[in-house]
C-alpha cells in the first residue's frame, strides 16, 4: 500500500498472530510515507474472530530484525525507519462489532455509560486482552532514517506505541460511573488496579497488552541503530507504552530535533515502560548508546 509505507501490515480485521522477519541480505531504503517510511504496522483488534464470533486467544505480533539494512527512508510523521502502532480501535474499524453497546470511542464518546465501559472492560476480559507486540533486534543496521516534515515527528529509526493505554486513563478518568472508590492512601490508577484484581480481571498489561523492544547480538554483529534523525523525541527509538531491553548492539549518532527547538531521547525515549540494559546473563557484548 504505497500511501502507508512499501512493508504496510495492519491488524484490521485479522485475528491471527503475525511475523515480520527481516533477514541478512534484505534492504529496505530510499521509501517515503507519512508514517513508517520503510516498515508500518498498525494493529487495532483484540481478538474476536469476524467470522465465527468466537474469542480465539491472546494474540502475539511480532518483529524480528536478524540482518539487512533498513536506512535512508524518510517520514512526515512518525518511524521513518520502522512504524508500530499499537492503536485503539475506531468507529470505522471497529473490533468490538459482537458487543453492540461497546460500539464507541474516546473521541466521540466523552461521556460514556457505566455500561459502556463495563462491556468495554468486559470485552477485553473475554479476549484475554488486547495482545502483544514484540520486536526483536539481533542484528543488522537500521540508520540515516529521516523525518521530512515541518510538523512533529517521533521515532528516527524506530517508533512503536501501544495506544490501549488510552483505554486505561480513560478509565482512570470515570471511577464514579464505575463505582469505584478511592480509599484513603490511594491513588486513582492503584484503586483501578485494585478494583480490576477484586474483581477477577486480568493485570492491566494483559488487558492493554504490552509492547517490547529488545536488542541482543544474535549472531557475529551485534545491530547497529545510527544516524537517524526526527523532528521530535526519540532520535534512534521512541516507544510510547512499553519496555526495552537492551543486552548489546550500538546505538550513536541519532538526533531528536523537538521541533527545532531540542527533543528528548536523542539515542532512546521511553515514556512509560520498563527500561534495562546488559539483563541477559548470555549477553556476548555490553550495550552502547553514544
Amino acid at each position: 500500500d504505497p500511501t502507508q509505507s512499501v512493508g504496510y501490515a495492519s491488524g484490521g480485521s485479522q485475528e491471527a498472530n503475525f511475523t515480520v522477519n527481516v533477514k541478512e541480505g534484505c534492504t529496505i531504503y530510499q521509501n517515503s510515507a507519512p508514517s513508517g517510511g520503510g516498515i508500518a504496522i498498525i494493529d487495532e483488534c483484540a481478538n474476536k474472530n469476524n467470522v465465527t464470533g468466537n474469542w480465539t486467544g491472546l494474540l502475539q505480533r511480532s518483529v524480528n530484525i536478524s540482518g539487512g539494512e533498513i536506512y535512508y527512508n524518510t517520514c512526515t510523521n512518525n518511524g521513518a525507519g520502522i512504524y508500530i502502532n499499537k492503536r485503539k480501535h475506531n468507529a470505522s474499524n471497529d473490533c468490538f462489532q459482537y458487543d453492540a453497546d461497546a460500539r464507541w470511542n474516546l473521541e466521540t464518546t466523552p461521556n460514556p455509560t457505566a455500561t459502556q465501559l463495563s462491556v468495554l472492560l468486559s470485552t477485553l476480559k473475554d479476549a484475554d486482552g488486547a495482545g502483544n507486540i514484540t520486536v526483536n533486534i539481533t542484528g543488522g543496521e537500521i540508520h540515516d532514517n529521516t523525518n521530512t516534515g515541518t510538523g512533529t515527528g517521533n521515532g528516527g529509526g524506530l517508533y512503536i506505541a501501544n495506544k490501549w493505554y488510552d483505554y486505561y486513563n480513560y478509565f482512570i478518568s470515570h471511577l464514579d460511573d464505575l463505582s469505584i472508590t478511592i480509599q484513603q492512601g490511594q491513588t486513582p490508577a492503584q484503586a483501578l488496579d485494585a478494583w480490576l484484581t477484586a474483581n477477577s480481571y486480568p493485570p492491566v498489561s494483559t488487558l492493554m497488552g504490552l509492547c517490547t523492544v529488545k536488542i541482543n547480538k544474535g549472531g557475529t554483529t551485534a545491530p547497529e541503530i545510527k544516524d537517524n534523525e526526527i523532528n521530535g523525541d526519540g532520535g534512534g527509538i521512541y516507544i510510547d507504552h512499553g519496555d526495552f531491553y537492551m543486552d548489546a548492539g550500538l546505538i550513536s549518532g541519532n538526533k531528536a530535533k523537538g521541533g527545532g527547538s531540542g527533543g528528548d531521547g536523542g539515542g532512546v525515549y521511553v515514556s512509560a515502560g520498563e527500561v534495562r540494559f546488559n539483563n541477559s546473563e548470555t549477553s556476548s557484548s555490553l550495550p552502547v548508546i553514544s
